[in-house]
């Protein structure tokens, strides 16, 4: 069957590569059945060309991902529903005869305890945890999940259709969704932002740039010498728009009066330099400062190791600033429990680009209370956040926040000119240069076509022997699968060299992905699993001896643990590591004053007495968990690799779910010259990489029309101000919490007033105008008993109690007419899948959900 569908697949690709558009091959197959489909595409391209005629389009010359998705929709057989009883007799029949047996979990029968209410409410939260917009499937497989057999998938699909709290559009084929409080935050993040335009003293009255951004001769001179001393290639052409981008972004900052700016720079550029000098600025004006970033190794660990530097150059201010940078959770933590260190401050977010869409409206909000000011740092053109929503792209594609002031792109963590080049080009966010970058690559031999299991033996071995010589060589892959392989086999070589002395076997704790309703139920609980639990004001983790209906029984428990209590399940797995090898902290960690941030790699130095002990200082007991491979790591945490050799290993599967863009330009950002990718496929490969992961937001979403067109295009629109601060009055309650009740109450009153005035009256008289001459005539013709000429005229426009009552006459009328031809339906219960009250009894100012 899969041979099959993989030459269907390739007949509609050959179709398509000679130009025959999409409308075509559905012109083709409309009306016929599946049997008859099959047999039509088990003809050839070639039979199916004499059928369709001439072709729409020009011939392709490449097949890219888009011509291959659009191939394998186009061949998809329909959908055949079956009830969930056929589903499970078939499902036994085939493990039946397949000799398999399948042990339940529990042997304690499975209690519905979710109604669909709260099922909808779940599916919900969980659908849209990561995503703006997600496809209706997504979402209604999220729900059906949490209640199965509650309600049959149409029914379900119907009623969140008419619920007036999602928002469903078509597009590309398939049916997406947003809710109206998601399209609520980011009109309120947009409507913040605009009013806070030109809202707060500049930092400087009379600017005058500094001189470590003037470029003078002297300056590009001496830029050149630094650049030369640490073995980099830097032409005077270079280190002059070096200067002139950090000399704009400088000035912006100095001299803006808004409260929210955004400063963008690619990977490399300078940034924390960029960030030193403006963190100056704000102490000299006298302001409170702190630095935040959006991930504790991003603000504890990079941006804190930057302190000891700057207060041995003397700038003792600017290093207690970096000494004390923290997370944006932190800092909105201490805004809501005392805001008064923060009112009036400049609060630098560095990497904003990894924020997702509710952290930064709770920190735009948190702004907007204190009065203070935030200036984002970042880059759009890399990874996008992990939750919901990209909102400095919003910003920059709605408002052109930041946009007037040129990007940094001359990348100083490249050391050659050719590679300075090929990182800009790569981060250029242009379709061409990016191509032309990824060429260069190919000729260089930096991508290369490897088997995997050739590769992880490569990259194993590389990373072994460096690792004795004292050097550092990282691998990188977008799936933990191909992670795990290498992690294993590194490991192997290991011990061949330096033996098992010191080896220890360590647990590795793996959190299943269980929501509320699935952690309450006996069914997804096991002996030998691990849970999560709070017990005297602490979190304690603990292995399952056995399971009950309501309870599980666990170590170190005398009474039975209440499923309401258990905050997380993970699957116990076990590595064995000794001294020299690495691991990575899931979870972070306190000991004594220190802080151990999650994701932070660290080496082992001895293990003793069922302790692992690491060269950091940290502790840990041999059955903590809490830690996981560190040989190789994903695209995300490669974003903070610096002055490393970077191995990437990538199979086809990886290929196709993860490769993109984004995650390209992390790897060949980070040092061109040592970067060299292994994939399974070079072609397949730099198809996929072509793709973007940017996210499609609810604005977007609403801006599609209802119609159900299949492709829609959307540029991003031209900024005016104008028209966005209208859009701010249109979208009402986001707007009206900033009005006085007076106010509102007056506005109120007017419209009102206007719409009486406005209303037209029935038979009114209008008197006509007529001409002196024609006076002059009336006069002489008429008797002394004919009035002035007057004609009764009535409006067109009915009135709107006219409008009104022939609605509902006819809806009247209507109904009548079905009742009497047919049976009453039956009523459809209403979905409350948010049981939030009014705008106006929801927490904090100007929700706007």
């Amino acid at each position: 069957m899969f041979s099959e569908r993989t030459r269907q697949v390739e007949t509609v690709l050959a179709l398509l590569k000679r130009g025959y558009m999409p409308e075509q091959v559905k012109a083709l197959f409309k009306g016929m059945g599946e049997d008859e489909k099959r047999k039509m595409l088990a003809q050839g391209a070639d039979k199916l060309r004499e059928q369709m005629g001439t072709p729409w389009a020009r011939p392709r010359l490449e097949i890219d991902f888009q011509m291959r998705d659009e191939a394998v929709l186009l061949s998809r057989p329909k959908k055949v529903v079956i009830s969930s009883k056929t589903l499970r007799e078939d499902v036994a029949k085939r493990l039946h005869n397949a000799g398999l047996v399948v042990d339940k979990p529990s042997s304690f029968p499975v209690k519905a305890k979710l109604d669909l209410t709260e099922a909808i409410r779940q599916g919900t939260q969980i659908a849209f945890e990561k995503e703006s917009v997600v496809r209706l499937d997504h979402l209604l497989g999220e729900i059906v999940r949490l209640a199965p057999g509650a309600v049959a998938n149409e029914k379900l699909a119907g009623q969140l259709r008419d619920d007036r709290r999602f928002l469903i559009r078509r597009m590309d084929g398939h049916e997406v969704v947003t809710t109206r409080q998601i399209l609520g935050e980011e009109k309120t993040l947009l409507t913040s932002i605009i009013l806070g335009m030109g809202q707060r003293e500049p930092l400087q009255k009379d600017y005058a740039p500094p001189a470590a951004l003037t470029a003078t001769p002297e300056r590009i001179d001496e830029l050149v010498a630094q650049a030369r001393a640490r073995g980099e290639e830097l032409t005077p052409a270079q280190a002059e728009k070096w200067l002139n981008q950090f000399a704009a972004i400088h000035r912006y900052v100095c001299t803006s009066k808004d409260q929210f700016l955004n400063i963008r720079g690619g990977a490399g550029t300078g940034k924390t330099f960029c960030l030193e000098q403006l963190v100056g600025e704000s102490r000299k004006a006298e302001r409170p400062v702190f630095i935040c970033a959006p991930y504790g190794e991003q603000a504890r660990v990079t941006l804190r190791n930057e302190a000891p530097r700057l207060e041995a150059s003397g700038h003792k201010e600017v290093a207690q600033v970096f000494a004390q940078a923290n997370t944006v959770d932190a800092l909105l933590i201490q805004a809501r429990h005392d805001p008064t260190p923060l009112r009036g401050a400049d609060i630098y977010v560095d990497e904003a680009g990894l924020l997702d869409t509710p952290k930064a409206l709770a920190l735009v909000r948190e702004v907007e209370r204190v009065h203070a000011r935030v200036i984002f740092q970042g880059d759009t053109e890399q990874m996008a956040a992990v939750g919901r929503g990209q909102p400095i792209k919003l910003l920059q594609n709605e408002l052109g926040l930041g946009m007037h002031v040129p990007r940094a792109s001359i990348s100083r963590r490249q050391l050659s000119v050719a590679d300075k080049q090929l990182a800009s080009d790569l981060s250029s966010g242009n379709e061409e240069k990016f191509a032309g970058a990824v060429g260069k690559m190919l000729e260089r031999g930096m991508i290369r076509q490897t088997p995997p299991d050739e590769a992880i033996e490569k990259v194993a071995r590389e990373i072994v022997e460096a690792r004795a010589s004292g050097k550092e060589v990282v691998a990188v892959s977008s799936v933990h699968r191909i992670s795990e392989a290498l992690a294993e086999r590194i490991h192997d070589l290991h011990v061949e060299r330096s033996g098992r002395e010191g080896q220890a076997s360590l647990a590795v704790h793996v959190k299943r992905d269980l929501q509320p309703a699935e952690l309450r139920s006996s069914q997804f609980y096991k002996a030998g699993d691990i849970v999560e639990y709070k017990q005297a004001d602490a979190v304690v983790r603990a292995p399952v001896t056995s399971v009950l209906p309501d309870a599980l029984v666990v170590e170190n428990r005398p009474k039975p643990l209440p499923l309401g209590q258990v905050r997380a399940v993970f699957d116990l797995s076990r590595i064995e590591r000794g001294p020299g090898e690495k691991l990575l902290l899931q979870e972070k960690i306190k000991q004594g004053d220190r802080i151990f941030e999650k994701g932070s790699r660290q080496t082992i130095s001895h293990v003793s007495g069922g302790t692992v002990h690491f060269a950091s200082g940290l502790q840990l007991r041999a059955n903590d968990g809490r830690v996981r491979q560190g040989d190789c790591l994903t695209d995300y945490r490669a974003q903070g690799i610096k002055g490393a050799h970077v191995r990437g290993i990538e199979d086809n599967g990886s290929a196709l779910a993860m490769a993109n863009k984004e995650a390209f330009h992390v790897k060949g950002t980070r040092h061109v010259q040592n970067l060299i990718l292994h994939v399974e496929n070079k072609s397949l490969y730099v198809e996929a990489i072509q793709r973007s992961n940017v996210k499609f937001s609810a604005l977007q979403l609403e801006r599609l029309p209802e119609s159900r067109r299949e492709r829609m295009s959307l540029p991003p629109p031209a900024v005016d101000k104008g028209r966005l601060l209208m859009d701010i009055r249109s979208w009402g309650k986001e707007f009206l919490s900033r009005v006085s009740g007076h106010k509102r109450a007056e506005q109120v009153r007017r419209h009102l007033a206007r719409v009486e005035a406005l209303q037209p009256r029935v038979g009114e008289v209008v008197t006509e105008k007529v001409t002196p001459k024609e006076a002059v005539t009336q006069k002489l013709t008429s008797t002394p008993q004919e009035t002035p000429r007057e004609k009764p005229v009535s409006k067109l426009t009915p009135s709107l109690d006219e409008m009104t009552q022939k609605l509902r006459q006819r809806q009247r009328e209507k109904i009548a007419q079905t009742e009497k031809t047919a049976p009453r339906p039956q009523v459809r219960p209403k979905i409350d899948w948010n049981p939030v009250q009014s705008p106006f009894q929801r927490q904090g100012p100007r929700l706007g959900l």
